[in-house]
């Protein structure tokens, strides 16, 4: 279990406030700005590719934790 330091209000810092901007609100997703449609679920490390059609949101596994790209 992840706990996240507080802040001076007594609240708990979100991944956000911890300067992480490539988390998801959740804390759950990982984005990379310069690989558009591409997410790596935390917990376990997979990658997947993400797409919206019809404004319905699909991601697929990629099925590996490791991606390697210049």
């Amino acid at each position: 279990m992840i706990t996240l330091p507080e802040n001076t209000a007594g609240k708990a810092k979100t991944p956000k406030d911890l300067g992480d901007r490539n988390l998801s609100n959740d804390g759950k997703w990982r984005s990379f700005p310069k690989v558009p449609n591409l997410v790596q679920y935390i917990s376990t490390g997979t990658f997947y590719g993400r797409v919206k059609v019809d404004g319905k949101l699909y991601r697929e596994s990629l099925k590996t934790t490791y991606l390697w790209w210049d």
